[in-house]
């Protein structure tokens, strides 16, 4: 089967704090998954992860089975991040 992400026992940890605790998923090619869950559980430490914009404390993870180094995902891939303003004239 082609999977678009796999996770192996994917961790991220911040001092005393496991934003991920060993993730393994497989996403095959031409599903749609959706990340839900209570807040501090990972949702967005795993798109920072496949975005290359942090790097895991342990485990691995590939794109369309390709494993690449963090230079190499960032320039693979897009993302954008913004400040929320509640006055735009800040």
């Amino acid at each position: 089967m082609n999977y678009i992400l796999q996770t192996n026992s994917l961790t991220k940890k911040y001092k005393n704090f496991q934003a991920l605790n060993g993730l393994t998923m497989n996403v095959p090619k031409g599903s749609i998954y959706g990340f839900v869950g209570k807040n501090g559980a990972g949702k967005t430490t795993l798109i920072r992860l496949i975005c290359g914009l942090q790097e895991p404390t342990s485990g691995d993870f590939t794109l369309y089975g390709i494993s690449l180094a963090m230079e190499q995902l960032k320039k693979q891939t897009g993302s954008a991040a913004y400040k929320y303003r509640k006055n735009p004239k800040e």
